[in-house]
C-alpha cells in the first residue's frame, strides 16, 4: 500500500501541467525571452498579437514585436511585415519607405 502511495505521490510530482495553466506559462517564458531580446521570441508574439491567438487582437503591438524581430534579421518576421504592409499601406501612408525596406529585404531573403 505505501509503495502504491509513493508510486502516485510521484506521477503527481513528475506530471507536467496542461490545458490553460501550460499555455500560461509557455506564454509567460515566451515574452520574457522576447523582452530580453530573442528575435524569434519576438516575432512569435508578434504574431500572436496581430492575430489574436493567446493575446487580444491588438495590431499596433504586434507590429512592434515583429518590426523588434525583424531589425535583428529574422527573416519571417521580415516577410510578415513586408506582406502586412502592401496588403495594408493604405492605411500606412508615413511608412512608404519602410514598406519598400520590408518587401527588398523579403525579396533578397526570397520569403516574398
Amino acid at each position: 500500500m505505501l509503495k502504491f502511495l509513493y508510486q502516485q505521490l510521484m506521477q503527481f510530482i513528475m506530471a507536467k501541467p496542461d490545458g490553460p495553466e501550460a499555455l500560461d506559462m509557455k506564454m509567460e517564458m515566451l515574452m520574457e525571452k522576447a523582452q530580453s531580446g530573442d528575435a524569434q521570441a519576438q516575432y512569435e508574439i508578434g504574431y500572436r498579437y496581430i492575430n489574436g491567438s493567446y493575446y487580444l487582437k491588438d495590431i499596433p503591438a504586434g507590429l512592434r514585436w515583429l518590426e523588434l524581430a525583424a531589425k535583428q534579421y529574422h527573416v519571417k518576421a521580415q516577410s510578415f511585415l513586408a506582406n502586412y504592409y502592401f496588403k495594408h499601406q493604405q492605411n500606412y501612408p508615413d511608412k512608404q519607405q519602410e514598406i519598400i525596406s520590408w518587401c527588398e529585404y523579403a525579396v533578397f531573403t526570397k520569403r516574398c
